[in-house]
């Protein structure tokens, strides 16, 4: 919601008046197809293609709407998915076994679909899409099943797209030297259009969607490198010293860094926001540190690319062997003393020493003819959308901003996930589609058609930003932001009759366009008649306010909130973990409740004591009480040690706090509920002056009551004590605890299993709920939720481990602070925020080995680390520049010197038009 009330924030509202506006236009101008294109339109001809450059024609404005209205339609899942969807959003819920069972199925498909290929040149398009391909189908997955022992293998996948990013658009611009302003924003356009519309539509910020600023970023870098003094970039070794002074930069800048990172992007700001929570310096520092060098390797892999090519065929034999061995050797180093590092170590190596898989990846790839002559085309297919895939799947696969998942079918993950899948997939096809043909219709090559389109484009952002920021500050509904449509809609069309009428071919156009405009204008008066006729008065305002913030903590909906959650397993982080297994798979639990009014979470060591400062708690009931009164103290003093002598299983304890001298905490032993009942006899009469008892017992009433109804008769008169104490009891919160599941087959005699079976303790649960009892206790904590899907924990079939009964000993303390909302409130007096600093990623000893091997690269002119280089040396071979570089050159030089401006081709855009994590166009002529 946003700050000033309403559900939708002001860019969220400019997006609905944009596409609103459009779908209005779009319905007319599909009526003027419908009915005049058969006879007046097409004409017999063919019809146009819709990536055809906008020109105000009648074709245009139906392209560009039918575009536009997908395109919204797109943004308006997004909003469902994330808002207002059918289903709860599920939890993330991480198997090792299924995780890897989806990859051996994809993997075994990709295989299926292997088919042989005619470009066998070096890291050819049909190659790169399907590198890119199964990548990106890792790092969805990893997405999708929290998946953190991959979290290496994923960081090693981003370095390579953004190395991507440096190979492709240094090709281009060293082939083409086209550095004009069309083509940068095209290639903008393709970075930033999906990016900036799902920004806009859900409220959140740029550095959220990382991946889109980065590899603008990076684009930047590679754009003014080749831009600035540009005629050396054909000369021989005046773009390799150029690109080393490159390299000092982002050694100064990221490596020593200096505090020079924090001047130059101090525009970003420091402030907490989503998707920076220690405010966007840091978050950006942190991002590019992590892959500060990728792009710059990927420039000197396109440099040196033509002689990469010759290097592969000059090596054969000898030089190809050793070159492979050495190769291999040093990937395994990596495999074997950088990959296995815990995620926060690996984190602060990967940017120096990642260009070693990357860099082994495409030397084995590419190894021979053979090896290059097959790709997978499932996989190409996939990589031709990995920037629709990357966002989407914040929004339509996942959800909560990649933090949930979206649930289809509840309770069936795996058909949800196939359906979420599918629909996933789909959605980010057309999104890729729809992106590139609206580039190209509001920018296209013809530069004069590109500016006019541009600037209109940037007229109309203008109008609706001015717009919804009036609408903005009187919170409007969506009923008011669609009647504000139909005044768009009718400026709009009054502007094209008046202006363009050009585009009416026929009478019939004409005739509907007035039409349009007339039932625009009604449906326009008619909304503001009724929002001025059923517009809520300020008091009806003020009282649903009210209504949505009263505090509903105490309510039965949110105690019986507290019971309810479910297990999520989970890798464990501490270094400890890490060091002694190879992975460490945990639980936690998480609380179904979604209720901000009902304030139920796990509660922090400080924050308990804040809340029983002082105060007296007493735990009583059986074994199980027992434990959760163990693990009670445990999370308010973390060097608690649990007394586990014989006395202490059947005996009363005592806790006082050191950090409390009022605090303490009292186990009584009652294994049964006449037990219980003598205790509260004493605990209320005596006037003890605890704030909270904490009560359960049933086990041991089965197994020697040996009846249901022994039980209800023993809970009936623990309710008259407690009615009788009742006045005495009003400072004192009292809390059952429901038997937690019972494992039948595991209990240990045989008279257990008959009298304290799970059937027989779900009969003597339901018996309390019916008696009176339960109507004297304030909360109820059922048991069952946290244990029941660790019904292999008991050995005995009745004790779980520690973490069953610290959920529990949470729940407790919930169903007490939710009688008391000051107690949950939120301190009014915030900490002073203190951004994170940056420099935490900078080594300037890895930074100028980094700058090192660069080097080498550079001026051995070899791609593959000087590796290539040394091999061919050692065997009395070397690379022939002329041959690699020099018709090229002259061929650049000769076009550049005779070059006039070409007749403009209007062309629809192709699939891999613009990728900026492809080989471009440049690539394929080096």
């Amino acid at each position: 919601m946003a700050a000033n009330g309403t559900e939708f924030g002001m860019t969220t509202i400019m997006v609905i008046l944009l596409f609103g506006t459009n779908f209005f236009l779009y319905v007319l101008f599909q009526l003027i197809k419908y009915f005049t294109r058969a006879s007046e339109v097409v004409a017999g001809g063919k019809e146009k293609k819709m990536s055809k450059p906008f020109v105000g024609t009648l074709d245009c404005f139906v392209n560009l709407t039918t575009e536009l209205f997908w395109t919204g339609l797109i943004l308006a899942l997004t909003y469902i998915c994330e808002n207002h969807w059918f289903f709860e959003h599920s939890q993330k819920s991480y198997s090792r076994d299924l995780f890897i069972f989806v990859l051996i199925l994809f993997f075994a498909y990709a295989w299926y679909t292997i088919k042989p290929i005619h470009d066998l040149s070096l890291l050819g398009r049909e190659q790169t899409e399907e590198w890119k391909g199964w990548m990106q189908f890792i790092f969805l997955l990893y997405h999708y099943f929290h998946a953190e022992e991959v979290y290496n293998s994923v960081r090693v996948m981003i370095t390579c797209y953004v190395w991507m990013t440096g190979f492709g658009n240094f090709s281009f611009f060293y082939m083409k030297r086209d550095f004009g302003w069309l083509r940068m924003f095209q290639m903008l356009w393709r970075l930033n259009f999906s990016c900036i519309l799902l920004m806009w539509t859900h409220g959140n910020t740029y550095i959220l969607y990382y991946i889109c600023p980065m590899h603008t970023f990076y684009f930047l870098v590679v754009y003014c490198t080749m831009y600035v003094w540009s005629s050396i970039n054909t000369t021989k070794w005046g773009i390799r010293f150029k690109l080393l002074v490159l390299g000092i930069l982002i050694y100064i800048i990221w490596d020593i860094n200096g505090g020079i990172f924090d001047i130059l992007f101090a525009w970003l700001g420091t402030d907490s926001v989503i998707g920076a929570k220690s405010g966007s310096v840091w978050e950006y520092y942190f991002r590019t540190s992590l892959d500060h060098w990728s792009t710059f390797f990927g420039m000197i892999f396109a440099l040196n690319f033509p002689l990469a090519e010759q290097y592969f065929r000059k090596a054969e034999g000898p030089p190809l062997y050793f070159a492979s061995v050495i190769m291999g050797t040093v990937t395994i180093y990596w495999l074997v003393y950088y990959y296995p590092l815990e995620k926060m170590q690996y984190n602060l190596n990967h940017s120096y020493f990642a260009i070693i898989p990357l860099t082994s990846y495409i030397f084995f790839r590419n190894v021979t003819p053979g090896v290059r002559s097959y790709i997978s085309m499932s996989l190409h297919d996939l990589g031709k959308t990995t920037l629709e895939t990357y966002l989407l799947q914040h929004h339509i696969w996942l959800t909560s901003n990649a933090k949930t998942l979206l649930t289809i079918v509840p309770d069936h993950p795996w058909i949800n996930f196939a359906l979420a899948s599918w629909l996933f997939m789909t959605v980010s096809k057309e999104l890729y589609r729809v992106t590139m043909s609206l580039r190209g219709m509001v920018m296209p090559d013809d530069k004069n058609i590109a500016w006019t389109n541009t600037m209109g484009m940037g007229a109309i952002l203008a109008v609706l930003y001015a717009g919804a920021y009036i609408m903005f500050s009187f919170s409007p509904s969506l009923i008011e932001i669609i009647v504000a449509c139909f005044a768009l809609s009718l400026v709009v069309l009054l502007y094209i009759n008046y202006s363009a009428r050009h585009i009416y071919e026929s009478q019939s156009c004409r005739t509907w366009t007035n039409r349009a405009i007339v039932a625009l204008a009604l449906a326009f008066a008619g909304g503001i008649f009724l929002q001025m006729t059923f517009h809520p008065t300020p008091e009806d305002t003020a009282v649903a306010a009210a209504a949505v913030a009263k505090y509903a903590g105490n309510s039965p909906e949110c105690l019986g909130a507290i019971s309810q959650g479910h297990w999520v397993e989970t890798r464990c982080d501490t270094e400890k973990d890490a060091a002694s297994t190879a992975y460490c798979q945990s639980a936690k639990w998480v609380w179904d409740n979604a209720d901000p009014k009902c304030p139920i979470k796990k509660l922090a060591t400080s924050k308990l004591r804040s809340i029983y400062q002082a105060k007296k708690v007493l735990f009583a009931g059986d074994s199980e009480v027992r434990n959760v009164y163990h693990q009670f103290i445990s999370i308010l003093d973390p060097d608690y040690k649990q007394n586990m002598s014989a006395l202490a299983k059947h005996g009363n304890l005592h806790y006082s706090a050191a950090f409390d001298a009022k605090l303490s905490v009292d186990f009584a032993w009652a294994p049964m509920v006449h037990n219980l009942t003598s205790v509260m006899r004493t605990a209320l009469r005596s006037n003890a002056g605890y704030s909270l008892i904490a009560a359960g017992a049933s086990y041991w009433d089965a197994l020697q009551g040996k009846s249901v109804p022994y039980y209800q008769k023993e809970l009936g008169a623990l309710a008259a004590e407690l009615n009788a104490n009742a006045a005495a009891r009003n400072s004192t919160k009292l809390v059952w605890m429901q038997p937690t599941v019972v494992v039948t087959d595991r209990l240990v005699t045989e008279e257990k299993r008959q009298y304290m079976s799970e059937a027989v303790i779900q009969k003597h649960r339901g018996a309390f709920l019916a008696s009176p009892a339960a109507a004297a206790f304030d909360t109820i904590i059922d048991g069952t939720k946290a244990s029941a899907t660790k019904s292999s924990k008991p050995v005995d079939g009745i004790h779980y481990s520690d973490d069953v009964y610290e959920v529990i000993a949470h729940m407790v303390s919930n169903g007490y602070t939710l009688h008391y909302p000051a107690l949950t409130a939120k301190s009014t007096v915030k900490k002073p925020y203190v951004p994170k600093a940056t420099g935490s990623m900078s080594f300037p000893y890895l930074g100028a080995l980094a700058l090192g091997l660069a080097t080498i690269m550079l001026f051995t002119i070899d791609s593959f680390l000087g590796i290539g280089y040394l091999s061919l040396l050692l065997f009395g071979r070397s690379y022939d520049w002329e041959a690699a570089y020099g018709a090229m050159h002259r061929k650049i030089l000769d076009e550049e010197g005779g070059k006039s401006e070409p007749p403009v081709v209007h062309r629809e855009v192709s699939e891999g038009d613009l990728e900026n994590d492809a080989l471009l166009d440049g690539k394929t002529q080096l």
